[in-house]
């Protein structure tokens, strides 16, 4: 199976690679495509610039014969000084106005004829057709066009001197050949001439503005059917990179069953260890709580009972973890959506437990084996100084994986070497209650870095502790309630409401000391533990 599985990562490496470097190639491919529709569009403004240009050459002809016959016709000196300045404006001697292209000369003639838009810059026509990049064939027809219009130019200035000649408007027989001469067939043959080399110009700038776009297209073409080659490619790879993934996922998630059974079936040895452990436990429990019906019941059937407790209580918060923990892997692997992060997360969580189990496990071994000196003392939770620091660290120790189960950082900041003389299972009670209710009460909800601190000092003879969260606090109308048996807010979730209670009932009569709280809502709670320095008189 491990060689299947090495095998499918390479041909699943391999796939990526090739899906990387197609997508590379269709993003390349998508640029040039774009480029090359801003060469089509420029391609297109071209060509029509270029018609404008050449529209105008046409346009510069007829305007010069219209000018020219309306001065002979009329003797008006205004349509010869349009005739110049259609002459100037031609050669770039006078300037160009703006939008020459559109209707311009028709407007002007009219007496109170203005012009439609100011002047420009001073363009000759042939530097504005040599700066879109006519060809030099072109460019020749353009300057026989020119040469011929400057022939018209000499049969037109021949009537104009007939015209000026005449002192007065009056149809001379120098006036009417001045007039016909400008509709002789010499001057409709020089006019043909000038067109057929216009004609010329458009016929090559036409042919070649096409070709030139249609290059450009095709490559357009070119470059979107290999985009969409690409694309479609990808899509093939993505759709084999998708089934090999379900491959590995299958492998995977096989080899990952055969590990977890393996593990689990190791915790389930260490289970039943602990549940016989449990059971010998119940029923020397049993035994003492037959032995001392009346006050010895009270006091938690001596201190052996106490001491019992803790390493207990852990073992099951422990198992309870990890039954929670099976049945989160069964459900990932049950949907395949196991990864290596949550099982390497599974096995180290699982292998803590398992110290933790072992540990546990040989300290109720030890207590067991103590049980008969226990049963015949009724004092067997002896009197004795405790070193709080180690004490409160170990109990945090204990609870670690309930903090962490709900992100929660306990911390113990305990002065080196504060003593207090007093019963140290009645005392690990406490605080294993203490803190399991801070746990379990304090953060529901999401909180932003929840905490749990535990600090001690002396105040005078007696050692003052305390225990502060920042969680959602007490409600004040049940804040005369939380040490009443049997209260609780989480009667759903199968709490006893007995807690706190026994926390109260074990620190003022077996501790001898007193416990008090301050709470405000969404600010947190604080208990405050006073704890005396025992002696055997007290006791």
């Amino acid at each position: 199976m491990q060689k299947e599985l090495q095998s499918n990562i390479k041909s699943l490496s391999l796939l990526n690679l090739v899906a990387v470097i197609l997508a590379g190639l269709t993003a390349l491919s998508v640029y040039f495509m774009y480029d090359s529709l801003k060469t089509i569009e420029s391609e297109t403004k071209m060509r029509y610039r270029s018609y404008i240009l050449a529209e105008q050459v046409r346009q510069s002809s007829d305007q010069l014969s219209l000018m020219a016959r309306a001065y002979t016709v009329t003797g008006n000196s205004k349509f010869l000084d349009f005739f110049n300045q259609i002459l100037a404006i031609r050669n770039g001697e006078a300037p160009r106005p703006e939008n020459y292209h559109r209707v311009y000369w028709d407007m002007l003639m009219p007496q109170s004829g203005k012009a439609p838009f100011p002047d420009g810059e001073k363009k000759a026509l042939k530097d504005m057709l040599s700066s879109i990049g006519i060809t030099h064939e072109e460019m020749q027809q353009i300057k026989l066009a020119e040469k011929a219009s400057n022939d018209l130019t000499k049969i037109e200035y021949a009537a104009f001197q007939a015209v000026e000649n005449e002192a007065e408007l009056s149809l001379t027989n120098e006036r009417v050949a001045a007039i016909l001469s400008l509709y002789s067939d010499e001057y409709f043959t020089a006019k043909s001439e000038i067109m057929s080399h216009i004609n010329n110009f458009l016929f090559m700038l036409d042919y070649r503005t096409e070709q030139r776009l249609n290059s450009v297209t095709r490559e357009h073409y070119l470059i979107s059917l290999f985009s969409f080659c690409c694309f479609i490619t990808i899509l093939i790879v993505l759709f084999f990179i998708s089934r090999l993934r379900k491959s590995l996922n299958y492998l995977y998630v096989s080899s990952l069953e055969a590990e977890v059974a393996e593990k689990t079936a190791s915790l389930t040895e260490k289970n039943l260890q602990l549940e016989e452990s449990m059971d010998l436990m119940a029923k020397t429990q049993k035994y003492l709580m037959e032995a001392e019906k009346t006050a010895a019941l009270g006091r938690l059937v001596v201190g052996v009972a106490h001491e019992v407790n803790t390493p207990v209580g852990i073992c099951i918060t422990a198992v309870s973890y990890l039954e929670d923990e099976n049945k989160r892997m069964g459900k990932v692997l049950a949907d395949k959506r196991v990864s290596k992060g949550s099982l390497e997360k599974y096995v180290h969580t699982s292998e803590e437990i398992s110290l933790l189990l072992h540990s546990n496990l040989d300290r109720l071994a030890e207590l067991i084996t103590s049980f008969k000196q226990i049963a015949a003392d009724q004092h067997c939770d002896e009197l004795r100084v405790i070193k709080l620091d180690d004490h409160l660290n170990d109990i945090v120790k204990s609870l670690k994986s309930e903090s962490k189960h709900k992100n929660i950082e306990v911390v113990s900041a305990i002065p080196e070497g504060l003593q207090v003389q007093s019963f140290p299972g009645t005392l690990c009670q406490v605080m294993t209650n203490l803190l399991s209710n801070a746990i379990f009460h304090a953060f529901d909800g999401d909180f932003d870095e929840p905490r749990i601190e535990i600090s001690a000092k002396s105040e005078g003879s007696a050692v003052l502790i305390t225990v502060k969260d920042n969680g959602s606090g007490i409600a004040e109308d049940i804040q005369d309630k939380i040490f009443d048996p049997f209260f609780t807010t989480k009667r759903v979730q199968k709490n006893t409401g007995l807690g706190l209670y026994a926390v109260m009932n074990l620190v003022t009569q077996k501790l001898k000391g007193t416990i008090t709280f301050e709470s405000s809502e969404q600010l947190g709670t604080t208990f405050y533990l006073t704890l005396p320095n025992l002696n055997d008189e007290q006791v």
